[in-house]
């Protein structure tokens, strides 16, 4: 049979393409000065020897090899001292050689496909602690480092995180991260028992823990008592490792007081997890229950947050139902804010019906700046019915010099027409009583 001239290109493009990929693959197993290979008594199905049947899981049946690749819970499942000793994964040069090689490999699946083969024989502290020496200071190999300090946990997870402690910068931190999350996962009850007590000595330096707490716990600015740490970073950690897998048990042990102060990532966490694993109305349910403080402050207001954009109305309504004067107002400050963004009539209309109060300060002056743009003079008006003197003076003062900028006529005349106070008028109206500026030279 006579092969057209476009099918002779595609066959000589094939065995082209076919030959590149064994040359590959041929240069990925030869940069060792001895390939990985199974020791004596663990050949392949093409070797003499034979695997037991009584083999772990995960290890090699019917005489077969365990894949180099096998993923990490495959590598557990082979047991404790794996199909392999390190010995043979290094063709019996020194770790750190071995090691330096691997991590200088272009092809990220080739190195890790060779270091997860590594991981299942270290089973010592000393062993990990010798490979996270070659792995964890070369620079941009994280992913390895914290592959490794899963291992390390796994075989002694106190040692794990002195050693993590011991560590400078991000690698301090995601070491420790590392720990706690398989700590957690291996043994939830010890894992939060260490991180209640003598975790509270763990620091984050890439984040701000020990900065003022923020209102409702948040930390950041117009914090509230003085000093106080914005969260316990282990605790933080173990709970929201918790949440993933043992929903309840992590708001139990968020609620407890031996957890102290909630910080904005548990919260974001027992949130999050609670609307993917229940769905929103058991979210909110679970807010509802939670014991007055911190905690159940915290929550609601996030949850209010993330729901304002898919149901703002409803959210809105059941907002009115907190309890704690300032979690309602902020609650009702962010819906608004989000509302007015998709439905400006609509929200103007429920919040035309709320009284005016304090509870309801923080949702006008979001509407105002929400609806400033396309509606200036009733935005003006909106920060008019601000309760508090000096959230009604900032909002005002924020839209006025917006809508000066745009429209000053408008807004001067808006202004002088006003009823508020002389003052007040004097600071909103920037240009008048102001002379110019000469060349070069101050105010004349």
């Amino acid at each position: 049979m006579q092969l057209s001239s476009k099918e002779r290109r595609l066959a000589v493009l094939g065995f082209l393409t076919t030959a590149g990929i064994a040359f590959a693959f041929g240069r990925m197993s030869s940069f060792l000065a001895a390939p990985i290979t199974p020791p004596p008594g663990k050949e392949t199905a093409s070797g003499n020897s034979a695997a037991s049947t009584n083999s772990a899981p995960g290890s090699s049946v019917g005489g077969a090899a365990p894949r180099v690749g096998s993923s990490f819970a495959a590598i557990e499942s082979a047991g404790a001292n794996g199909p392999f000793d390190t010995a043979h994964v290094t063709g019996g040069q020194p770790l750190e050689e071995w090691l330096k090689k691997l991590m200088g490999q272009d092809d990220d699946l080739y190195r890790m496909q060779n270091l997860m083969k590594l991981i299942e024989t270290l089973n010592t502290p000393e062993d990990l602690k010798a490979a996270l020496e070659a792995v964890g200071t070369r620079r941009g190999r994280f992913s390895e480092y914290g592959l490794l300090m899963e291992k390390f946990a796994k075989i002694d997870p106190r040692a794990a995180i002195a050693y993590a402690g011991e560590q400078g910068g991000r690698e301090k931190m995601m070491g420790i991260s590392s720990v706690l999350h398989t700590w957690t996962r291996t043994n939830p009850t010890a894992a939060l028992a260490w991180a209640q007590t003598e975790g509270a000595a763990l620091r984050d330096p890439t984040r701000n823990f020990n900065s003022p707490a923020g209102p409702g716990g948040q930390g950041g600015p117009g914090g509230g008592d003085k000093g106080q740490p914005r969260e316990n970073f282990a605790v933080a950690s173990v709970i929201s490792q918790m949440a993933k897998t043992d929903l309840d048990a992590a708001l139990t042990a968020a609620e407890s007081s031996a957890s102290g102060r909630p910080s904005g990532r548990v919260v974001e966490s027992l949130m999050s997890e609670m609307l993917s694993q229940r769905g929103a109305d058991a979210a909110r349910q679970a807010g509802d229950a939670m014991p007055a403080g911190d905690l159940k402050n915290s929550y609601l207001r996030a949850l209010a947050e993330r729901l304002a954009g898919k149901d703002a109305a409803g959210t809105a309504q059941w907002a009115l139902s907190f309890s704690d004067p300032e979690t309602k107002s902020r609650a009702l400050g962010q819906i608004m804010g989000e509302w007015a963004k998709s439905d400006a009539t609509a929200a103007g209309n429920f919040l035309a019906k709320q009284p005016v109060s304090a509870e309801t300060d923080s949702a006008r002056e979001h509407y105002a700046e929400q609806v400033a743009r396309k509606d200036p003079s009733g935005a003006m008006t909106w920060a008019t019915t601000i309760t508090d003197v000096a959230r009604q003076e900032r909002t005002l003062t924020t839209l006025a010099r917006d809508w000066t900028r745009r429209d000053p006529a408008a807004a001067n005349q808006w202004i002088a027409q006003s009823s508020l106070s002389n003052d007040l008028k004097a600071k909103l109206a920037p240009t008048r009583g102001r002379r110019t500026r000469g060349p070069g030279g101050p105010p004349r």
